[in-house]
């Protein structure tokens, strides 16, 4: 008898099963897009903000890599990070420094 489920779908939330394939690439997209607006950060500003530490290091390096291919793939890989962190972390410590950086 063959099992209609993979290994994976047990352990998925009922909403993450719901979405569609171009859901889940439109949030990723949106993840990647917060990525690139911390990398626009100042370095000292990020190092104060509560960042996780996986995420501050990977935005870190991207601020000093220059050459267009390794930077695109430092923003994917920065985008995979933060699925894992919680998104509204990252926009309340954009709102923070745009709340900041107007005064």
């Amino acid at each position: 008898m063959r099992d209609d489920h993979g290994p994976d779908d047990e352990s998925r939330q009922p909403e993450e099963l719901k979405k569609s394939k171009t859901m889940r690439k439109k949030e990723m997209l949106e993840l990647q897009k917060l990525g690139e607006r911390l990398i626009d950060l100042p370095a000292s500003y990020l190092k104060k903000s509560g960042i996780p530490g996986e995420l501050l290091e990977a935005v870190l390096a991207a601020k000093k890599i220059s050459t267009f291919g390794a930077r695109k793939r430092q923003r994917q890989y920065i985008g995979a990070i933060m699925r894992e962190v919680d998104p509204d972390l990252i926009r309340r410590t954009l709102d923070e420094f745009g709340q900041t950086a107007m005064k």
